[in-house]
């Protein structure tokens, strides 16, 4: 089954904007990797979930256009959707990206800071009693309490174990 001359120009289109997207979505995964320092193992999973993203975007605009059906031409067409892409706009994307990215990480970090300045505050008041009781000696006076407590319970079950024993012996 044939595709008419306007279907065939309509797969054409779709696999250039397909490659297009490639780049799209390779520069914001490159704009993610690049803007934090990541682990090996994220690379990994960047990586992989790029190219699952890429395939689902590729195979649902195949599958849009014909039906699913997959030509020897439709790969090598979004090359060049990729390359205008990137000899184009990426070079813009990418510094736009690292700038939205730069202000959204500043502006989280200061709302961060403002957020958790009752913690720190209440944090501070509790390690300064912390440390007026620790010069006050009340934990000194709890452990002696505790081992006098402790000392009182061992006497008390030796007793009942020698009572046990006196009249298990009966």
């Amino acid at each position: 089954m044939g595709l008419s001359l306007k279907n065939e120009f309509a797969v054409l289109c779709v696999c250039l904007i397909s490659g297009a997207l490639t780049g799209v979505l390779y520069d914001v995964f490159r704009i993610i990797r690049k803007g934090r320092k990541t682990s090996a193992f994220l690379v990994f999973i960047q990586d992989l979930l790029f190219w699952i993203c890429d395939a689902f975007l590729v195979f649902y605009g195949l599958y849009i256009t014909c039906g699913g059906v997959i030509r020897w031409y439709d790969i090598p067409f979004m090359i060049p959707g990729f390359l205008i892409y990137y000899f184009t706009v990426s070079r813009f994307f990418v510094k736009t990206g690292f700038f939205v990215l730069g202000i959204s990480m500043n502006v989280t970090s200061k709302l961060l800071r403002v957020l958790l300045f009752p913690l720190r505050i209440l944090l501070k008041i509790a390690l300064f009693f912390t440390k007026v009781i620790k010069k006050s000696g009340f934990f000194k006076k709890i452990r002696k309490m505790r081992l006098t407590y402790r000392n009182f319970c061992f006497k008390i079950k030796k007793s009942v174990h020698k009572i046990g024993c006196i009249v298990l012996r009966r």
